[in-house]
C-alpha cells in the first residue's frame, strides 16, 4: 500500500456505502469461525460494487486477508495500510474507490475507534 497521490475531486450522481460488522473472531466464549465466513465476507463485500465499504469489529488478521485481496488491491485506498496498529486488538476500517484526502483514527477507548475519513467526491448532478 502507498500513499495517495494528490488528485481532483470527482463529481459523483450516486454513491452507494456498504457497512458491516464483521464479527471480532471471538464473541464471548462462542467461536465465530472467521475463518470459514472470511471466504463468504470477501465475495459478498466484492459482489456489493460498493462506492465505501466501511468495517467494524475488524482485526489485524482480518485487515491482513483483506487488503491481500486483488479486487481490493485494485480497485480501493484504505484507510489501514500495511501497518495494522489502527484495528489493533480491533477496530474500523474504510475501503474507498475515490481518491481518499484525509483518515483520522481516534482511539475514545480500548475497545471504540472513531475513524473519520474524507473523500475528494461531490454528490450531484452537473
Amino acid at each position: 500500500w502507498m500513499p495517495c497521490p494528490a488528485m481532483q475531486s470527482v463529481r459523483l450522481e450516486e454513491l452507494k456505502v456498504l457497512t458491516l460488522n464483521v464479527l471480532f473472531e471471538l464473541y464471548g466464549d462462542v467461536e465465530t469461525h472467521l475463518q470459514v465466513r472470511m471466504a463468504h465476507i470477501f465475495a459478498e463485500l466484492q459482489k456489493s460494487e460498493a462506492d465505501v465499504i466501511l468495517l467494524q469489529e475488524v482485526t489485524p488478521s482480518f485487515a491482513e486477508m483483506l487488503l491481500q485481496q486483488l479486487w481490493v488491491r485494485d480497485h480501493y485506498w484504505s484507510s489501514c495500510g500495511e501497518q495494522t496498529d489502527s484495528v489493533d486488538p480491533s477496530g474500523q476500517l474504510t475501503l474507498s474507490k475515490w481518491p481518499v484526502r484525509s483518515v483520522l483514527c481516534a482511539r475514545l477507548s480500548q475497545h471504540k475507534t472513531v475513524v473519520l475519513t474524507t473523500i475528494l467526491a461531490s454528490l450531484g448532478r452537473a
